[in-house]
């Protein structure tokens, strides 16, 4: 999975359309992690709780079917509990394009096996993830005023470090008039 994906251009004109579409319901009216959780319940019925570390000791989140709750670990900073909720909204409500996506990526269950498709789908859902995070044209116009400084950006859009470098890469979305940015890699 990780030789497919590197030998791929590290852009999803799809998927940032699709993110953007997020972005578009997520709204601005107040916080990030709150519209994010607000949009799960409201849109998907699932509530989101966090549970402290001796419930979850190992797990990230884990979602309770039955009951719609997702439970989301303590040990988690906000910027990670950020992206994980992004993550379940992207596969709830792009998993069409997700799929198209890994399809276009040309792994295939005979040769590659289901744990690659899991772990490719994952991967392209947490590129959408980051992009409903820092959108693509306001994230790429900050990015251009702070001299793609990585630690700037990571405050102003509530990211990690790692978060702001994974999405730095990504910034080379030609469709629709869209400017790329600089080759990081």
């Amino acid at each position: 999975v990780r030789a497919v994906l590197e030998s791929a251009p590290w852009c999803f004109p799809a998927l940032e359309r699709a993110a953007d579409r997020i972005t578009e319901a997520l709204g601005e009216t107040g916080g990030r992690t709150t519209r994010l959780i607000s949009l799960l319940q409201r849109d998907h019925g699932l509530a989101t709780q966090v549970l402290p570390v001796e419930t979850m000791p190992v797990w990230r989140k884990r979602i309770d079917r039955h009951s719609g709750r997702l439970f989301v670990s303590e040990r988690l900073s906000l910027p990670q509990r950020s992206e994980l909720l992004a993550q379940e909204l992207v596969v709830r409500r792009a998993g069409t394009v997700l799929d198209e996506e890994l399809d276009l990526l040309g792994l295939s269950t005979a040769q590659d096996g289901d744990e690659a498709l899991r772990l490719a789908r994952l991967e392209l859902a947490r590129y959408t993830a980051l992009a409903v995070l820092m959108p693509y044209e306001r994230f790429q116009r900050a990015a251009e005023r702070t001299h793609y400084d990585p630690v700037v950006l990571a405050t102003r859009f509530g990211c990690s470090y790692s978060q702001v470098a994974h999405r730095l890469v990504s910034l080379q979305d030609r469709s629709g008039g869209r400017q790329a940015g600089p080759v990081f890699f």
